[in-house]
C-alpha cells in the first residue's frame, strides 16, 4: 500500500531516443515505484499530458515538430496542468535557457549531459515543489 502512495507518474516528451532511455534507466534504478512514459512527439505529448495528468513532465528543448518552450507554453495553458512541474532539458548554455524557460513557466532546467545524481537532484526538487535552476558559473565565482 505504501509503495502505491509513493508511485509517481512521469511523462517524458522527447523525440530523441538516448536521453529518454537514460532517464528511464536512472528512474528504474533509483525510483523503481515511479511509472515512466515516453512520448516521441511534441503534439502527442501535450495530448498525453492532458489525458494522464502526470506528476512531472520532462520536455526536451530541441525537437523537430515543436520546441520545448512552445510545449511548455501549451502545457501551461491547460487548466489541469498549470501546477504540474515541467522540467526542460537540453544541451544549451543555462545563461541562454533560464530566462526563456522561466518565461514559459518551466519549473526547472536540466543541462545535458547529466549524471544520475544531478538528474535526481532536479527530479526530487521539482517534485517537492521547488524550482531547479542550478547556479550559473559566474554566480558561484562571485561568492
Amino acid at each position: 500500500m505504501k509503495d502505491e502512495a509513493n508511485r509517481r507518474r512521469i511523462l517524458i516528451i522527447d523525440d530523441a531516443v538516448e536521453i529518454p532511455d537514460l532517464v528511464k534507466l536512472i528512474l528504474n534504478r533509483a525510483r523503481p515505484n515511479d511509472e515512466v512514459t515516453i512520448v516521441a512527439s511534441a503534439r502527442e505529448g501535450i495530448i498525453a499530458a492532458e489525458q494522464e495528468q502526470p506528476d512531472l513532465i520532462i520536455v526536451r528543448i530541441f525537437m523537430r515538430e515543436m520546441d520545448g518552450y512552445e510545449v511548455c507554453r501549451q502545457l501551461r495553458s491547460i487548466l489541469v496542468l498549470q501546477n504540474v512541474p515541467v522540467l526542460l532539458q537540453g544541451a544549451m548554455d543555462p545563461v541562454r535557457v533560464y530566462p526563456s524557460a522561466k518565461q514559459v513557466g518551466a519549473t526547472g532546467y536540466m543541462e545535458e549531459p547529466f549524471g544520475p545524481r544531478e538528474f535526481l537532484a532536479g527530479y526530487d526538487a521539482v517534485l517537492h515543489g521547488e524550482t531547479y535552476y542550478p547556479p550559473l558559473p559566474e554566480e558561484n565565482e562571485s561568492r
